[in-house]
């Protein structure tokens, strides 16, 4: 029963982030604070930029001169997606979280400005959060915190 019961939340769980997704989508928001609730219940607060559309995804944090701490960009994908990263044209050091229906599931902490190598993550991921690099370790952002999009 328990198993049921775990699968039934997950499906209602990625109904819910689609239909935000789609929401996100339609009306087209383009700044809001997110909220990271860490596994040990402190809720760090980040005000995003969102990454949208194919172009904005494309273009990232590319040229920016500067990233100021609590903020960010939350790349949105509308199916889950595999697409590897890379730092090309983005002058400012980042770290790149990778969420999962709003888990995290991976981090690539302090990568490189202009680096052309590829940032692969180690699993499927719907949203991607780029802030300031040593974010991550600074607040103890963890793979199984989740994003939380108000």
């Amino acid at each position: 029963m328990r198993l049921k019961t775990h699968h039934l939340w997950n499906q209602w769980l990625k109904i819910y982030y689609s239909l935000f997704l789609a929401s996100i989508f339609i009306l087209g928001c383009s700044n809001d604070m997110i909220i990271i609730r860490k596994s040990s219940g402190e809720e760090l607060q980040v005000k995003v930029e969102f990454a949208r559309t194919d172009e904005e995804r494309a273009k990232g944090l590319m040229f920016r001169q500067k990233l100021p701490e609590g903020q960010g960009m939350l790349f949105l994908f509308p199916a889950e997606s595999a697409n590897n990263f890379w730092m090309k044209n983005t002058p400012v050091s980042l770290d790149i979280i990778f969420a999962h229906y709003g888990k995290i599931v991976d981090i690539a902490p302090n990568a490189q400005p202009y680096s052309e190598k590829l940032i692969i993550p180690h699993s499927l991921f719907t949203e991607v959060l780029e802030v300031p690099a040593g974010f991550s370790a600074k607040h103890g952002i963890q793979i199984g915190d989740h994003i939380v999009m108000n």
